[in-house]
């Protein structure tokens, strides 16, 4: 009776042990800076890093965060992997604002769904410091769109501040990770310096030594710098030179 007891009690602080492994454990280390054609994000710790980002008010897309993400659940020498990985299925987001009367009370009601949602995607985190790269939207172009014509040549950019949470499960329970803080100017090249550099016309030779500089390749309407090209009133990111 003793044994089976003591047995029960083991058996029930470790089931506890694994809940709670979950919330704080894990973490998105930094966003990188995605410098893969096909758009794949590194899982790797030392991949270079951004501390913030920007975004063209016009860009047909949302904005991507493309993060590495570490799992510090330990698993207790092998024996609690499956139970301390990480299941990820998506990020809890919460954008402000740099001005803070960008949008009146109404506006902010109205838009509240733009402002504060869940971005879902999966992802798979092993426990023992275990790493994987993801990608998910953080600003949606809807927002861009009301910005855009807020921006001018006396407030030629606006700052949103992106806070998210992780969330998934592990271990039989849910977890939510640390939130982690990400800035992302929101510009328009029209109006200042931004993501678009100048544009030169589609096909054209470009100066010896210079070559077309393609930006992010999840979005190049972000982050940048991003050579695009003109056909008419046709605007192509990235651009291309040489009639390649």
């Amino acid at each position: 009776m003793v044994r089976s007891l003591t047995a029960g009690l083991v058996a029930v602080a470790l089931a506890a042990c694994v809940d709670d492994a979950g919330d704080g454990a894990v973490r998105i280390i930094r966003n990188l800076a995605v410098s893969d054609e096909a758009c794949v994000v590194s899982s790797q710790l030392t991949a270079t890093g951004r501390s913030g980002g920007a975004i063209e008010s016009t860009s047909p897309i949302d904005y991507v965060l493309t993060p590495v993400v570490q799992n510090f659940a330990t698993s207790s020498g092998g024996k609690l992997t499956a139970q301390r990985t990480a299941f990820i299925e998506g990020a809890r987001i919460d954008l402000t604002f740099s001005k803070p009367d960008l949008f009146t009370a109404e506006e902010l009601t109205t838009y509240a769904a733009l402002v504060k949602f869940a971005s879902p995607f999966s992802a798979a985190v092993s426990p023992d410091g275990g790493t994987a790269g993801v990608g998910f939207s953080v600003i949606p172009i809807e927002l861009l769109k009301l910005i855009q014509p807020k921006l001018t040549s006396a407030m030629p950019r606006v700052t949103v501040n992106v806070r998210l949470k992780l969330y998934g499960k592990m271990g039989g329970g849910s977890f939510e990770s640390e939130p982690f803080l990400y800035p992302v100017n929101v510009c328009d090249y029209r109006i200042g310096a931004c993501v678009i550099a100048p544009a030169f016309v589609c096909g054209a030779t470009l100066p010896d030594g210079q070559t077309v500089r393609k930006g992010n390749p999840c979005n190049p309407y972000q982050d940048g710098p991003t050579d695009c090209c003109t056909q008419g009133a046709t605007l192509t990111c990235p651009g291309f030179a040489g009639g390649a």
